[in-house]
């Protein structure tokens, strides 16, 4: 099940600086809503195929408000098709793209308990509650905290790279920056005071944020030695999914991310959005 590698990497932890995926808790359901998704797969409702558009949409409007709080605007606030507008409109985009993933991940796990449960409804029901919980519910793991977070701490990243483009012949070289305290995890502080030129292809992958509630952030410098990274390696608890740029790249989940793992014949369905709307 997709549910158990979700666990796995959201519950990613370490234990100098306690940064844990779940950070909060966000609850945007009901459990009349839970039972409603729950009893629409048991009936044949809700399938792969016929995805709840509501839960769709409500995840989703959940995770942009946390783009927009990072941002620091909100599509409305925006001058029509200038660079700020054009980037959280991509922002937006990807976070809708990424919540129809989580929606169909999450029916195709419950769904999968009807085979295991085909003469146990009661033995269904309880199961898919946990299912249900993980993805969405301060009861469970509830990736949906995990997320907002990282949306937040990715947009404010993308918003402030428009100012370094901008400035970069005023300050044209960025250093990375820990917080300098006890709890900075190993792996960042590897990353600690590394200065490269705004356009280098170092930050492709190391602009902040590097991991569950990483706390570094990128500083413009008008002057400074650029460090030599010809032989730097991705440190070992920087996850696949944080090793991209969310200005660059317009985006605040990496396609890395297991929602985006479909099976073979569910492919077309995915670039087909799953068949729900886009904004």
């Amino acid at each position: 099940m997709t549910c158990e590698n979700i666990t796995t990497l959201y519950k990613s932890e370490c234990n100098i600086c306690g940064g844990f995926s779940n950070a909060s808790s966000t609850n945007i359901f009901t459990e009349e809503e839970m039972i409603e998704l729950i009893e629409g797969v048991l009936i044949g409702l809700y399938t792969v195929n016929n995805l709840p558009i509501w839960y769709y949409e409500r995840t989703a409007e959940a995770l942009f408000s946390g783009v927009e709080i990072g941002f620091g605007s909100t599509l409305v606030d925006l001058e029509f098709g200038g660079v700020d507008y054009l980037l959280l409109k991509e922002l937006q985009t990807n976070i809708y793209v990424f919540s129809a993933a989580k929606t169909y991940q999450q029916v195709n796990d419950i769904s999968a308990l009807l085979l295991k449960y085909s003469d146990r409804p009661d033995l269904f029901r309880k199961e898919a509650v946990k299912i249900f919980e993980a993805y969405s519910s301060p009861k469970g793991i509830n990736y949906l905290s995990a997320e907002y977070q990282t949306a937040k701490g990715m947009a404010r990243e993308a918003k402030n790279w428009i100012k370094y483009i901008d400035q970069k012949d005023l300050f044209p070289l960025l250093q990375y920056q820990t917080q300098g305290d006890d709890r900075v995890r190993p792996s960042h502080a590897e990353l600690d005071n590394i200065i490269r030129p705004v356009g280098d292809a170092f930050w492709n992958n190391y602009s902040p944020k590097n991991g569950w509630r990483c706390r570094c952030y990128l500083i413009q410098l008008d002057e400074g030695t650029e460090t030599d990274v010809s032989d730097f390696k991705q440190p070992s608890d920087v996850p696949d999914i944080f090793m991209m740029n969310p200005y660059k790249d317009k985006i605040i989940f990496s396609h890395k991310h297991p929602y985006f793992e479909v099976s073979k014949g569910d492919k077309q369905l995915a670039l087909d959005n799953f068949n729900l709307p886009m904004p």
